[in-house]
């Protein structure tokens, strides 16, 4: 918990760090892709003549090429789910969608080649506004209408028989976001002896492998992702996008590496956008402020295809947040729209229901003239009301939101802005006064896996499924590691995002990965921890509940008795060695 310089900034800040875009191993052949300059066009022809006789060109994937590639979705009845292929086939549904896919043996070679590929396409009308594409023709040929699927809770029928002071309606419109970060998508593909290596900037290397595995047919014992460093992430690395498929297919075709690494110019037209919901709201509110009902009507703007995240549970599930609102009732719809696919960024739909539920506080009191902190304060969950069930469907633990509320505003100076802006508006200046309540809902998967290893000469080794993007696991976990074994945080190392070696993990999301991560780590720590006090109370002829790992030695609490930490390790590797027997005690440890 002491203040510790990030180990990771050294190769970060000083460009020893290898991120997927450094590797280049001998051989590496590089793709470049024919995007559709169309939001929705049928494709009547493709020329690739010229490109595939084209200097340095080693391949060309046309849209037959992968048809069967990532197979028919699995079938659902409560989502309207259309196949998925890493080429548009037969029709583009976004801009930027991908058409053909050229491999060449430099990177420019390719883009040339690329550039000579000519497609026929015949312009169709596009669904641009989700609401307007509930009715419009299906942009998904072989489906009924755009609507992915509708989920509904509460009752709407409760709100229209209570009694209100106050009705507020309105419409938030939470905007496509492009997530951003420093380093591109990037992917390395390589094959070798029937097994498949894939360097790749993701989030959740294990994911992407089992996705890998099942998309070709392969066990996934053949199937190593690896991750190097990750120039930041923020979600949008979170699934595996057509073109990293189509730079696996391209190795395995031409039978050496295939290297693609995306311009920023792609990223921002077609990564997995965020936000992207539309909120119709009704609110029915008491004469003090308080919220008696709570109607929100979404609509998710899902763009043209499925990838990781279709429905947004989340949203409706914390749209009460920290208040106690009784009567609350909610309806989503994912909407397909010729626009690039919607993706998991920054909360994934809980910073939506956050916005929408604040604006409604805020409409509540500017209709009644009251203040928006008082508002806040009698529509707040009691501190006697915990654990509290949200009418959301989450369980609350604890909490004194209250408290909260009024240290806000004592350490703002909430009363003294309140007396400026009201000045300043008497002067003819504006003074905007903001306030938001959240309760963050994350972790979500409830497990994740942590391993750590004492070698030999006393140096340990942790790792974790869940993996860095620059949040600073690998500092966080060497002190969870370090505290628990009694060493210094530099004598653990922490490796992480090779599914060879780390324990298998859903990656990193959601704000899960000290929860979770750091968790897992802690519990084999623990575990190691444990074992090694057993071994040391042996050779110090002391109870295993008196030993104590601290300083780099494992010590017999209230005396000076010790053992150092490398020779205790050492003891225990070397007890491993010997015939049952010779160490009594030891062997069994």
């Amino acid at each position: 918990g002491s203040p510790l310089r990030r180990v990771e900034d050294v190769a970060l800040i000083t460009g020893e760090g290898r991120y997927t875009g450094d590797l280049l191993p001998a051989g590496t052949a590089h793709m470049a892709l024919v995007r559709s300059p169309y939001a929705h066009a049928t494709v009547e022809a493709i020329d690739t003549s010229e490109a595939e006789t084209a200097d340095g060109v080693v391949l060309v994937l046309r849209p037959e090429d992968v048809v069967d590639i990532h197979g028919p979705p699995a079938p659902n009845p409560r989502r309207n789910i259309p196949p998925r292929s890493p080429l548009a086939q037969g029709r583009v549904l976004m801009v930027g969608d991908p058409v053909v896919s050229v491999i060449a043996e430099t990177p420019q070679q390719a883009l040339d080649a690329a550039e000579l590929v000519v497609v026929d396409y015949e312009p169709l009308p596009v669904a641009n506004d989700p609401e307007e594409a509930i009715g419009a023709p299906a942009i998904h040929p072989d489906m009924q209408g755009n609507v992915a699927y509708e989920r509904k809770g509460g009752d709407p029928a409760e709100l229209a028989a209570l009694a209100a002071a106050t009705v507020v309606e309105g419409t938030i419109e939470h905007p496509r976001v492009v997530p951003s970060p420093l380093e591109t998508r990037s992917v390395l593909a390589e094959w070798g002896d029937g097994a498949l290596t894939v360097h790749l900037s993701s989030q959740a290397p294990h994911l992407m492998a089992e996705e890998l595995a099942k998309a070709l047919g392969m066990p996934q014992s053949s199937v190593r992702v690896v991750t190097p460093f990750v120039g930041g992430a923020f979600g949008c690395k979170f699934d595996l996008a057509e073109e990293e498929m189509l730079a696996v297919i391209a190795a395995q075709r031409c039978r050496r590496p295939v290297r693609w690494v995306e311009s920023r110019r792609e990223h921002i037209a077609v990564i997995g956008h965020g936000r992207a919901q539309r909120h119709h709201f009704r609110a029915i509110a008491g004469t003090d402020g308080r919220i008696l009902g709570l109607w929100v009507d979404s609509i998710v703007d899902l763009g043209c295809r499925q990838r990781f995240l279709a429905p947004v549970p989340s949203t409706p599930r914390i749209g009460t947040g920290p208040y106690d609102i009784a009567v609350y009732a909610w309806r989503q719809r994912g909407v397909y729209t010729n626009r690039a696919p919607m993706g998991i960024y920054r909360g994934a739909g809980r910073p939506e229901a956050t916005l929408t539920l604040e604006r409604v506080i805020d409409r509540i009191a500017g209709e009644l003239g009251l203040d928006p902190a008082e508002v806040r304060r009698v529509n707040l969950i009691g501190a006697d009301r915990f654990p509290y069930a949200s009418a959301g469907g989450y369980t609350f633990d604890s909490g004194d939101y209250p408290r909260a509320l009024d240290r806000l505003l004592e350490l703002s100076g909430y009363a003294e802005l309140r007396r400026s802006q009201e000045q300043a508006r008497q002067e003819g200046r504006y003074l905007g006064i903001g306030l938001g309540a959240y309760v963050e809902a994350c972790g979500f998967e409830e497990w994740e896996a942590g391993r750590v290893t004492v070698h030999p000469d006393g140096s340990v080794t942790a790792s974790a499924g869940t993996l860095d993007q620059g949040q600073g696991h690998r500092t966080a976990f060497a002190q969870i590691v370090a505290a628990e074994l009694g060493l210094e945080a530099a004598q653990v190392r922490v490796e992480q995002g090779d599914t060879a070696s780390a324990p298998y993990g859903w990656g990193t999301s959601g704000s899960r990965s000290v929860a979770h991560g750091g968790s897992g780590v802690l519990g084999a720590a623990r575990l190691v921890a444990a074992k090694l006090r057993r071994i040391a109370a042996h050779v110090l002829e002391a109870a295993p509940e008196d030993v104590v790992l601290s300083g780099g030695v494992a010590a017999v609490r209230g005396t000076d008795v010790s053992v150092a930490w490398e020779d205790l390790v050492g003891k225990a590797w070397s007890a491993r060695q010997l015939p049952p027997g010779d160490e009594p005690g030891l062997e069994e440890e």
